[in-house]
């Protein structure tokens, strides 16, 4: 939903979603124990896992590429 409302609008900053099976609602960084946060914020201990082991190093990049210049 928030993607498609980017693209409606023509959002002039860069955006990405990110989505990971068995993987609940959480961002948390790549330092902290991911099984905590099944239970209050969905999907299983491994799916938080995997997915915030794949996406922390996305985040950092994309967080310099895009912050960097502004």
């Amino acid at each position: 939903m928030v993607i498609g409302r980017l693209r409606k609008f023509r959002h002039k900053y860069p955006y990405q979603h990110l989505w990971y099976e068995d993987a609940g609602h959480t961002f948390e960084d790549g330092y902290l124990p991911s099984a905590q946060f099944s239970k209050t914020l969905g999907g299983t201990p491994g799916g938080n896992a995997r997915a915030q082991a794949d996406s922390w190093p996305k985040v950092l990049r994309f967080l310099k590429e895009n912050l960097a210049h502004r």
